[in-house]
């Protein structure tokens, strides 16, 4: 028996599609101080049990990807939770291979969901570990006086940047995590926290807890949470067997218009590739033009991070490039990636170096 079916609406504000076609579920919604925050989606799901329209979902892409996907609304009736209704959902989203799936920004009751369902785990106290990460953006962050020096003014570029993470803070009803790009944290072993879903906060009454959050218990939690790194791997390695898929994390550089995202990749794996190219760039076989070639062509052939090329083992007049087997002709580099077909010398480095910074 099927748990959902998906409804095409020829508009895509919610709160205007709720009042107007589930106004039960609506009208329920307000007695219990439910508040949307994200009104726009790609597609809306009826929850259903025993054919019985009992709530809703909705999701969403971001950073302009079809291949990222996200839950930004969900709501059932209250008579209706702890039957599984999303379970099957759930792991239906997390086993399709042609996308990854995130929750964006989840409240109070969604973490005791995954809780009880084996999603997440209680690394200590009040401090949960999600296998799904959670979607947050820069804007949605979170600071006080007594912790704002950590952390960078918020401008037009950092408000729209995209986080993921796995973390969550009962106590404060917040998302955290670290900023590696030093964005919002001023360093990039800060966490940064989120701002709780408008429901828990008027639900839990959390704006004085939130005014005393102090760098002392950042840190606290960050040592908590931390310590744990093994526990939440073997949890997350172990649910990933289970579920038969994958929901790794995929590699996003950039933001708005100008975001990138490499479906095969991992956030470490853009230092590997950095280190890379320095190292090639030493050892002679690329130069400061071709450097960034190099790296494009590594963003999207990971398996080839190890590989380098001796160049005094190739004859000068070669048809294919010894790096990635493109035809060239007479050519410097190869435009494919970036392989310097003739050694640099120290001299030629400094020279292209001069020129790249003259550009």
């Amino acid at each position: 028996m099927e748990n959902y079916r998906t409804i095409d609406f020829n508009e895509n504000v919610l709160e205007n599609i709720l009042k107007n076609n589930y106004s039960d579920i609506y009208d329920e919604m307000i007695k219990e101080d439910y508040i949307l925050e994200y009104n726009s989606f790609v597609e809306f799901r009826e929850l259903l049990y025993k054919n019985k329209i009992v709530g809703f979902l909705t999701l969403d892409t971001f950073l302009h990807s079809d291949f990222l996907l996200c839950l930004n609304e969900c709501y059932i009736l209250p008579e209706y939770r702890g039957k599984g209704i999303l379970v099957n959902i759930i792991n239906e989203l997390l086993e399709d291979e042609t996308q990854r799936f995130y929750i964006r920004k989840p409240n109070f009751n969604f973490i005791k969901f995954l809780l009880k369902y084996g999603y997440a785990f209680e690394v200590a106290p009040d401090i949960i570990s999600s296998y799904i990460k959670f979607i947050i953006k820069g804007e949605e962050t979170y600071s006080n006086k007594k912790i704002k020096r950590l952390y960078y003014k918020l401008n037009s570029n950092s408000k729209e940047l995209v986080y993921y993470t796995a973390a969550f803070h009962m106590d404060y009803c917040s998302i955290f995590g670290v900023d590696p790009l030093t964005e919002i944290a001023k360093e990039d072993n800060t966490l940064i926290f989120t701002l709780p879903r408008k429901c828990d906060l008027k639900r839990f009454n959390l704006r004085k807890k939130l005014k005393n959050l102090s760098v002392n218990k950042i840190m606290e939690i960050h040592f908590d949470f931390a310590i744990n790194k093994d526990k939440i791997a073997k949890f997350n390695n172990k649910l990933s067997s289970k579920l038969n898929g994958s929901n790794d994390d995929v590699l996003i550089i950039g933001h708005g218009d100008e975001t990138l995202v490499f479906e095969n990749l991992k956030p470490n794996d853009a230092v590997k590739i950095e280190n890379a190219v320095e190292n090639e760039i030493k050892n002679g076989n690329l130069n400061f033009s071709s450097g960034n070639i190099r790296f494009e062509y590594l963003l999207n052939n990971p398996e080839k991070i190890n590989k380098t090329v001796n160049l005094e083992e190739n004859s000068e007049d070669i048809d294919l490039c010894p790096f990635c087997g493109e035809s060239i002709e007479d050519e410097e580099y190869c435009k494919k990636c970036g392989q310097q077909i003739k050694p640099l010398s120290m001299k030629s480095l400094l020279k292209d170096f001069l020129k790249s910074m003259k550009r």
